[in-house]
């Protein structure tokens, strides 16, 4: 009854707020919690019925969800009390992990929708026993994967065991601890694992679970790397990293020893919020969980030119960074409806519209001498503008928008005459610039008088000393791909913080702006 006077209270109000916060997403039913928090979701689909497995701060709620708008709990299966909850699904059992301890608890939906949901724990192994994980993973051959289970002797990395025999008294394989795994995607003999403390994304081999072998490991833009996910063909990867602004990105991966970067985008970079988990949608689409932002919609059917395509704000109330919002999204319903378990506003159940993006991409250059301008922003202005693409180190920027029409682009670089252009954008189709800027009038001569300087060493392990400018220097370093790492001011850069490799140095002396590109060894 309460959760019931909850909804009744609440959904006019948030139908209202996401009327306004919702773009390519269609409102389907909202279930509240109370003060009940909630975690992860995923799905489950029997006997032409589908449900929500939504993880709560005190167990598993199972909603039935076949009539989105009178969406109701069938079952609460109990555990331990955790801000954490993951589950996943294998046949008609759900397998769940929390931080709070109690094993794995496994249970049995056979008898869905009656509500008769018997259920158990797994904990112990020949090795050691089970008492926590942070999250799961089963793959198709019906293996499961807990990661995090830190309370288990060498298991930061997983636990695997097998569900085929018997699903609700697993036979246990081995481990894994290297290095802690925090989230990962298993298809085939291939693992895709984000190792979020160590900021990388590991491609492994897990043919032999007890010892797997690291292919490659690649560095995220974040270098806090929460989940990943290959496409269909494992061919591209997709990753997100849980900090403030970052960003989707993709890797293809083709060759798995060798992952090279392709494409990144972000939802609102300024307003910090942050990406949670990302899952690839009929090959070509991502739904990701963004904190503050909801769900976000992603066409990636140019894995090179990602774009924002749709948004769900679950959580209206803010924009910004941290940790409020939507835990978790399941795209994956046979009914083509999305589900989405909000921390603070309960169970959303949405239908996106996918609809394809306009792309932009191309290259900025100095009209003098044709080099090319990195770091240089491209900005579409239209109604729902996401992010300032930036130039790469080679000049070229790729973007997009969401729906056709014309739109102003400007141009801009510092010590630059932004350029603005109308054009006009068409879905599905790919317009090209390549742009030249002209330098303004004072930049040339400010830059010879006052931007002599030496940068050294470079490469650089430690300290980056600037030398042979006058008066107060200020530093931005940006990574290649145009996001900013780090600002100060001074002429002794400490880069003991940087993963190694190349970066952009931005300075800005008495009016006048350089660059230079520096190594990190």
């Amino acid at each position: 009854m309460k959760k019931l006077l909850i909804l009744l209270f609440t959904t006019g109000l948030i139908q209202t707020l996401c009327a306004q916060t919702q773009v390519n997403f269609q409102l389907k039913g909202h279930l509240g919690y109370g003060d009940t928090c909630l975690s992860n979701i995923w799905g489950y689909a029997a006997n032409g019925r589908e449900y929500a497995l939504v993880g709560t701060c005190e167990g598993l709620s199972i909603v039935d969800i076949t009539t989105p708008s009178a969406a109701a709990e069938v079952a609460m299966v109990p555990g331990a009390h955790s801000i954490w909850r993951e589950i996943k699904t294998w046949g008609h059992y759900a397998y769940v992990v929390t931080e709070g301890g109690g094993g794995l608890t496994i249970v049995n939906l056979q008898d869905l929708p009656n509500g008769n949901v018997p259920y158990t724990h797994y904990q112990l192994t020949p090795d050691d026993t089970i008492t926590n994980a942070h999250t799961l993973f089963i793959d198709e051959k019906g293996i499961c994967y807990l990661f995090g289970a830190s309370g288990f002797l060498s298991g930061q990395g997983y636990v695997a065991l097998d569900l085929n025999a018997d699903p609700e008294n697993p036979q246990y394989l081995g481990r894994f601890g290297d290095f802690y795994i925090h989230d990962a995607f298993v298809r085939g003999d291939t693992m895709y694992a984000g190792a979020i403390l160590d900021g990388y994304a590991a491609v492994m081999d897990v043919s032999d679970v007890q010892n797997p072998v690291v292919l490659s490991t690649t560095y995220t833009p974040g270098y806090f790397t929460h989940n990943v996910w290959p496409n269909n063909d494992a061919s591209v990867m997709y990753t997100t990293d849980e900090v403030s602004s970052a960003y989707v990105a993709a890797y293809d991966i083709s060759d798995p020893t060798f992952p090279v970067f392709k494409g990144a985008v972000r939802s609102r970079p300024g307003s910090k919020a942050v990406p949670h988990n990302v899952h690839v949608v009929n090959n070509d689409w991502l739904a990701v969980s963004y904190y503050t932002h909801g769900v976000v919609l992603i066409d990636a059917h140019r894995p090179t030119n990602p774009v924002i395509t749709g948004y769900f704000d679950t959580y209206p109330f803010s924009n910004g960074g941290g940790f409020l919002g939507n835990w978790g999204v399941y795209p994956y319903l046979p009914g083509g409806n999305w589900i989405l378990s909000d921390i603070n506003t309960g169970l959303w159940i949405v239908k996106p519209n996918f609809q394809r993006a306009a792309y932009l991409e191309g290259t900025v250059a100095d009209s003098t001498d044709g080099s090319p301008i990195s770091g240089a922003q491209v900005s579409v202005d239209y109604p729902f503008g996401f992010d300032t693409a930036r130039t790469y180190l080679d000049g070229s920027f790729t973007t997009g928008v969401l729906q056709s029409g014309q739109f102003s682009v400007n141009y801009s670089a510092p010590g630059y005459i932004t350029k603005t252009e109308l054009l006009t954008f068409i879905p599905s189709f790919v317009t090209t610039r390549h742009v030249k800027l002209l330098r303004s009038p004072t930049f040339g001569q400010d830059e010879a008088e006052t931007l002599k300087f030496n940068l050294f060493p470079n490469p650089a392990s430690d300290i980056l000393n600037i030398e042979g400018l006058q008066g107060d220097t200020g530093w931005n370093i940006y990574r290649m791909d145009g996001s900013l790492h780090s600002t100060g001011k001074g002429s002794a850069i400490s880069v003991q913080a940087l993963v190694p490799g190349a970066y952009i140095l931005q300075l800005e002396n008495q009016g006048a702006t350089a660059r230079r590109v520096f190594v990190k060894e």
